[in-house]
């Protein structure tokens, strides 16, 4: 009996592996994956900054429209581009004036991130600047302060406003005109 051995070409099994074709294309693809993530992580990162940027460029604004608020609706002579209260009385108070366009001695100081006015080696990182106008009847004032960002690091805000208003209040006052 003769017996014939053929030999047996080796089969690939379904499991055995990936061609290096295969893995190439999946690292491409992953790759391509991983960067669109970091993308978004990225920026996420920075609208996080830009959003802390615009709150404190609300606290410093708000914090001096709190300063003018406080004072009483016929006060023309607290200095308030000066730390306080107590308030020099070398300043402008709530008389009508000033600009929220432009500097105007009186209406308007330079602070830094924390609100304190810039001076002594503070480095200023916003301009504020207000404006107080008052109604026909000189019974309500309008107050607006405007935030500007003058940072090194450039403008992430580069302007904000707030406005109020302030009534004569002719309970307290026999100041108050009659409407």
């Amino acid at each position: 009996m003769d017996i014939q051995m053929k030999a047996r070409r080796p089969t690939r099994r379904s499991g055995a592996g990936f061609t290096l074709i295969e893995v190439l294309i999946a690292l491409a693809v992953l790759g391509v994956g991983v960067l669109a993530v970091a993308g978004v992580f990225v920026q996420g990162g920075l609208t996080s900054n830009s959003q802390a940027d615009l709150t404190q460029a609300t606290v410093v604004c708000q914090s001096k429209m709190e300063q003018l608020r406080t004072l009483d609706f016929y006060d023309s002579t607290s200095d308030t581009t000066q730390a306080g209260p107590p308030y020099p009385a070398t300043g402008t108070g709530l008389a009508v004036g000033g600009s929220t366009s432009s500097a105007v001695t009186g209406y308007s100081d330079r602070v830094d991130s924390t609100g304190q006015e810039a001076v002594n080696g503070l480095t200023p990182i916003y301009n504020r600047w207000w404006q107080i106008s008052v109604n026909a009847t000189g019974t309500l004032k309008t107050i607006a302060v405007r935030c500007s960002d003058v940072s090194a690091r450039g403008p992430m805000v580069s302007d904000l406003e707030v406005v109020t208003e302030k009534t004569c209040d002719s309970s307290s006052s026999s100041l108050c005109p009659n409407p």
